[in-house]
């Protein structure tokens, strides 16, 4: 199961976050921060910034889920100095989503 799937209604958010042990939060982040995903007892937490709106919403969340995808929750802390790699991937990645 993968992020397409999700995308194209072939499973549910549900089932989605399910597969991946993962929950997803809304709470008031700074302004600048879409959202972030931590790692906590094995689950995965993605958080949302609940001030956005429900488009900016949605990027931020299918944001969080390709990080999810890429394992990136196994590969980098906030303080890692080479997080600009990790979102660089994700960008790619959603960039290069073909859908049916």
């Amino acid at each position: 199961m993968n992020i397409k799937n999700l995308i194209n209604n072939e499973t549910s958010q549900e089932e989605y976050l399910n597969y991946n042990n993962a929950t997803v939060v809304f709470k008031r982040l700074p302004h600048e921060i879409g959202g972030l995903i931590t790692r906590k007892n094995d689950i995965n937490i993605i958080i949302i910034n609940d001030n956005l709106d429900d488009t900016n919403k949605k990027r931020a969340l299918l944001h969080e889920l390709c990080h999810l995808e890429l394992n990136h929750t196994y590969k980098y802390k906030i303080v890692d100095n080479n997080y600009y790699i990790y979102e660089n991937e994700v960008d790619n990645y959603i960039k290069n989503l073909n859908f049916d």
